[in-house]
This record gives structure tokens, C-alpha cells and sequence, in this order.
């Protein structure tokens, strides 16, 4: 993301990070290792949106994330709405 935003400049790009399955751990309020980091990431406009369905699965509650991500209802569907607009995929994670 960071570097990203150094290549083509911040004002040139729109990031959001879509977290599912094992992912929403990254944006959970238990990450404290990297909670500020993220937090330091989104105030550069960066979006992090939790999967809803994973959410549901994993009995995790919009509480329980951290208070500037933002759900989606479906992974899956936010990252193909997102390539059928244009937008770019780049997967991240192991």
C-alpha cells in the first residue's frame, strides 16, 4: 500500500484493503502488534473493509474491529465489483 502510494503518489490512487478469512485478523482490535500502523496507513486514505460473511462465520462483531474499518457484505463480490469498475487487484498475505 505504502509503496503504492510513493510510486504513483497519493492523490492518484484509491487503496482499499478487503479482509477476509484469515485476513480479518489484520484489522481486528486484538492486533495490537500492528493496530497503529494500519491506523497510521488508513489516515493516508487508505480503506480497510472487513468481509461481512467471515464476520459472521467467525462470530466477530463490527465492535470488535478496528473503529475506521468498514464492512462489506461479501469479500469475494467488493474485490469483482471492484476489478468490473477498473480498479486494480493486487493479493496480499500468504
Amino acid at each position: 500500500m505504502e509503496n503504492v502510494q510513493k510510486a504513483f503518489g497519493r492523490k492518484n490512487t484509491e487503496i482499499e484493503v478487503v479482509s477476509h478469512g484469515k485476513g480479518l485478523g489484520l484489522i481486528q482490535k486484538t492486533n495490537s502488534a500492528m493496530g497503529e500502523r494500519i491506523k497510521g496507513i488508513a489516515d493516508t486514505g487508505v480503506v480497510f473493509a472487513a468481509c461481512e460473511n467471515t464476520m459472521y462465520r467467525m462470530n466477530i462483531k463490527k465492535e470488535d474491529m478496528l473503529p475506521f474499518a468498514t464492512t462489506v457484505d461479501s469479500g469475494g463480490a467488493e474485490i469483482v465489483r471492484k476489478q468490473e469498475s477498473g480498479w486494480s487487484y493486487i493479493k496480499g498475505g500468504l
